[in-house]
């Protein structure tokens, strides 16, 4: 089998590169990507394998992929993403994001092959109650990028010669286990520095629980940084100076690296806005929940509650209940710990029959 993964460079593209090659089905993997991200890490860090060619292209472009041949399957990742800031992108995404499907649509139905397309959760917004997804009256995009997933389904509902339509599938999710310890816990913060994910918080969380004599070691990650979180950067970097429990990773990772983060952390503060995890979901909770992390999420989520059946996590409702929240878990980390490793054996369990995993094997 020869594939195509389009956006291989990308967050999802970089896991599917860093584990596809285990398939002995598959012979050859063309990785394509444009750089647009300037996610040249992910090329950097992958091991020497000889089923892997790269190709820098611009798949916006027409006729992009022609020189391609023999293909049985293209799994399509490379778009503008980042449902929230999506807003101040729009005309730009909506133009990259449509001509990149028409594409790969167009080259797919031309040589016969078979197509995977990402779509997102996204498209159903902001939702309370059990979703159907064969029922369109649950689908309520809040972001540009949510619309434009909504015009790519019925782009290829259009022009697929399947019956089957469109499945869900998790493919970005790679399970690792934690193993127990009962002291000198690691706090977490990933994701870009933006007020909407609680950066601004952090430098004032720290100071209470060091205030507290907690003695948590802490780890702080992101590539991207909004203009008004420059000052709070530099006053955490002064922090830093002055403990060497406090770790900043400011950089872009790759799969690899940013699992290698995940594994490094036992508790993860997610001080986010509740209103815009329930409206455009949280990857950093479903990070949590395949990494076994333990989480204090804001008071108001409704985000994937079907997922946390166990008290692997703890509401809280200001900076001073987080502070607390998080103490209560290193207190009691092992019920935490446990309850987080049975709240990732159901999302395993519902991933043993995605469609991705059972077409490709």
């Amino acid at each position: 089998m020869k594939i195509i993964i389009t956006g291989a460079c990308g967050h999802i593209g970089s896991y599917l590169v860093s584990n596809i090659h285990k398939i002995k089905k598959i012979k050859k993997v063309f990785l394509i990507d444009n750089f647009h991200s300037n996610r040249y890490w992910s090329i950097f860090n992958l091991k020497k394998e000889p089923k892997f060619s790269f190709h820098q292209i611009d798949i916006s472009k027409t006729d992009s992929l022609d020189a391609f041949t023999g293909i049985d399957l293209v799994i399509h990742c490379a778009s503008y993403t980042n449902a929230e800031n999506s807003f101040s992108i729009k005309k730009e995404m909506y133009r990259n994001n449509i001509d990149c499907i028409n594409n790969i649509i167009k080259f797919c139905v031309k040589k016969k092959v078979k197509l995977f397309h990402l779509s997102s959760t996204s498209v159903y917004g902001k939702q309370t109650k059990i979703v159907y997804e064969d029922d369109e009256k649950f689908l309520k995009p809040q972001s540009p990028y949510a619309e434009i997933k909504l015009i790519e389904e019925k782009l290829l509902i259009k022009n697929t010669l399947s019956k089957k339509g469109i499945e869900q599938s998790s493919i970005p999710w790679s399970f690792q286990k934690k193993n127990y310890k009962s002291k000198n816990y690691t706090i977490g913060f990933i994701g870009d520095a933006r007020k909407s994910r609680g950066f601004d918080l952090l430098i004032r969380l720290i100071e209470k629980l060091e205030k507290n004599k907690s003695k948590f070691n802490y780890i702080v990650q992101f590539s991207k940084i909004d203009a008004d979180m420059i000052k709070m950067k530099k006053k955490l970097y002064e922090m830093s100076k002055k403990t060497n429990r406090l770790k900043i990773v400011e950089k872009y990772c790759d799969y690899r690296e940013f699992r290698q983060i995940l594994n490094k952390i036992d508790i993860m503060p997610i001080m986010h806005k509740a209103k815009e995890i329930n409206r455009v979901t949280s990857g950093t909770m479903y990070s949590c929940l395949i990494n076994e992390i333990p989480m204090v999420i804001p008071n108001g989520v409704t985000f994937m509650t079907k997922l946390l059946r166990f008290r692997s996590f703890e509401f809280a409702k200001n900076i001073d209940d987080f502070q607390k929240k998080l103490i209560k878990i290193s207190k009691n980390y092992k019920f935490y710990l446990n309850q987080a490793k049975k709240n990732s054996s159901i999302l395993k369990k519902k991933l043993t029959k995605d469609p991705l995993i059972k077409n490709i094997r």
